[in-house]
Parts: C-alpha cells; sequence; structure tokens
C-alpha cells in the first residue's frame, strides 16, 4: 500500500531515504501503546475505531517514537532514521512533520501529544491512564517463517541474514547487533554496547540510539520479526514478537 500524499510539499522537503520500505508489507507488525497503534505497513494510525492516514515521513517518525513512550528521542536519532544514506537537509522538515502529526492526533481525539525539548529532540506522551509500555506484536506470532533465523557477521563484510534475505550493516552496527544476538532476550546495558563498539566506553547513548534506530530499519527491511526493544535508563533487547512482554523484560 502505498503512503497517501495528503501533507503540503513542505513535509516533501529533501531528498528522504525512506525507513519503511517495500518489504513492510508484513501487514500483521503492528506497533500500540494502549489502544493507539500503528500500522507502518498500511500507512495507518488508529485509536479504537478511528483510522488516520499517514504519509511515509509520519509513519517512520513514529516507529522511532512510539516505542518509546515518555522518552527523549534526540534529533540526531530522527534524523539518521529519515535520511539513511544521507545528511538531512538545512530545513524545518522535522518539526513540519511532528505539526502534522500533532493534527492528527488530534483528528483522532487522541489525549496523548508529541512534545519537544528545544535543541534536543521530541518525546511521545501517552494519554493518562494509557500503559506507557507499547506492545509491538505480530497477529500470528507463531507463524513466524524462516526468517526468524537471524545471523550477524560482526567482521567484514558486515552483514544480517534473516532466511535467505541479508542486509549490509556498517562496522558499529555489525557490532552492537552481534551483542544483542548473542544474548537475546537479555537487557544489555548501555556501557556494555559502548564497549563492543569501540573497545572502551565512549560512545555516547545518542550514537547508541542511532545504531539501534538504523539496526530496527535493517530488520525491517529484509523481513525479520526480530525486535529490538529500549528499556528506559538500562540498555537494549532483542527478542521476537513471542516473547515480548515477558515480566522480566518489561522497561517500566
Amino acid at each position: 500500500m502505498a503512503p497517501p500524499a495528503d501533507e503540503p510539499a513542505t513535509e516533501q522537503t529533501g531528498a528522504l531515504h525512506s525507513a519503511v520500505p517495500g518489504s513492510w508489507d508484513t501487514a500483521s507488525y503492528t506497533i500500540a501503546v494502549g489502544e493507539l497503534r500503528l500500522l507502518p505497513a498500511r500507512y495507518e494510525l488508529h485509536w479504537g475505531a478511528q483510522v488516520v492516514p499517514l504519509t511515509q515521513q509520519q509513519c517512520v517518525l513514529l516507529t522511532c517514537l512510539l516505542p518509546t513512550p515518555g522518552e527523549l528521542v534526540p534529533t540526531q536519532a530522527l534524523q539518521a532514521a529519515l535520511w539513511v544514506d544521507s545528511l538531512p537537509p538545512p530545513s524545518n522538515v522535522i518539526p513540519v512533520l511532528v505539526a502534522a502529526l500533532r493534527r492528527k492526533l488530534a483528528r483522532l481525539q487522541y489525549a496523548g501529544q508529541i512534545t519537544s525539548v528545544r535543541g534536543q529532540g521530541y518525546r511521545f506522551e501517552p494519554a493518562r491512564g494509557v500503559s506507557a509500555r507499547p506492545t509491538p506484536r505480530l497477529r500470528r506470532p507463531h507463524r513466524l517463517g524462516s526468517s526468524a533465523g537471524l545471523v550477524v557477521q560482526a567482521e567484514p563484510p558486515y552483514t544480517l541474514w534473516a532466511g535467505s534475505r541479508s542486509a549490509q550493516l556498517s562496522p558499529s552496527e555489525a557490532r552492537v547487533l552481534a551483542l544483542l544476538r548473542q544474548e537475546a532476550g537479555q537487557i544489555i546495558a548501555h556501557a556494555r554496547l559502548a564497549t563492543a563498539v569501540s573497545g572502551n566506553n565512549t560512545v555516547s547513548r545518542n550514537n547508541l540510539h542511532v545504531y539501534v534506530m538504523r539496526l530496527r530499519q535493517r530488520l525491517h527491511a529484509v523481513g525479520s520479526p526480530w525486535q529490538i526493544r529500549t528499556l528506559h535508563n538500562r540498555g537494549y533487547v532483542l527478542e521476537l514478537p513471542t516473547t515480548l512482554g515477558s515480566p522480566q523484560h518489561r522497561p517500566y
């Protein structure tokens, strides 16, 4: 399904590279916070029985913001998700995108909001009374198929394989994913991931956030059901959808 072209031209400014590639046609993939549900493959945002269409860029931003409700997502990480292989244009594209998403949340009459911290980034604040923990899921989690296999090569050529499909990684992405894969289902602290990237603990959390955002894109691009979750102030965990929500891994 192609994204709707219902937004002002200013939103399309710049050479944007999609973080929601065509291989995201896994229609069952959903990111939800309470009853607010994002369906990336359909470019739709649902609140109860109401639905609003999204543009591709809006969908990318929500895939960055919804998995970590209440947590600040740095502008650098959002730019990395929107412009995967190029520098972001010197414009107000992200504020325009956020403004459009705020209007769509208002159309849904959703009480939550996207807030900004000047010069730092944005966060998704769920409606009060709604669980802050997102619930990414597959409608048929027991039918994962061959793509459930995940192999990471942490040396040149840096590559991940999901079944017969593969994606190239940067050295830093490969080292992060290799550690997460080696200890899948376990919480990996920021310091351990930073050490895996550089051999010491000098990699900032913002940089780790960028690597994780890009890895999420790569995993989705090859149709992998594996998901990287952020656990507030604790680290990251790589899981299959059937293990999401386990009490020992709840971030809040």
